[in-house]
């Protein structure tokens, strides 16, 4: 019998300081959310919230005058007073040969000079110099301003398609001579 005496007491006095450890516990937890409470309710209320105080608060700021050449051409447009100024040679992509190696590669220039074939970073009439090439466009850089030649597609084509079948094609009047489109 003494020794289950014994076993109860142990389980008792365990079982007393679990239940006080919990009980601390839960008490330092309430405690630390008060604190963190008292203090945001505090950080609010120091803070001015009226349109007053934020404007009393306020320093004006002096602005410099914006530079709009500047910004025109960070956003690759050109103002209308530089392209006043810029000489205006009218160039004529004629033809394009691509290579692996882009060096290598050559377009077909016409400009009232007469036409010949230009490699990338070589000068053109009128300033300027060829960037790059691609089988339908070639991108110039003049003053400092990308510019891009496309190459001019044939106003007529070469090729007309048949009629659907089923469809008769009127002939044509006598003496009219027909001549293939260029």
């Amino acid at each position: 019998m003494k020794g289950l005496e014994a076993r109860l007491r142990h389980r008792l006095k365990t079982a007393a300081v679990d239940t006080w450890l919990g009980v601390a516990a839960c008490l330092l937890l309430c405690a630390w959310l008060s604190w963190l409470g008292h203090g945001s309710w505090l950080l609010s209320n120091a803070t001015p919230t009226s349109e007053a105080n934020h404007q009393a608060s306020a320093r004006p700021v002096a602005t410099a005058p914006l530079n709009n050449s500047a910004i025109a051409r960070l956003f690759g447009a050109v103002p209308a007073a530089d392209t006043l100024n810029t000489p205006r040679v009218p160039l004529d992509l004629l033809g394009s040969l691509l290579e692996s190696n882009p060096q290598l590669s050559r377009a077909l220039i016409g400009s009232p000079q007469g036409s010949r074939f230009y490699q990338i970073g070589q000068p053109l009439p009128g300033g300027g110099s060829l960037r790059r090439i691609d089988a339908t466009q070639v991108l110039i850089l003049r003053n400092g301003v990308e510019q891009t030649l496309t190459l001019a597609t044939a106003k007529t084509s070469l090729l007309t398609p048949s009629p659907p079948a089923g469809t008769t094609v009127a002939a044509a009047p006598a003496g009219s001579l027909i001549q293939p489109s260029l």
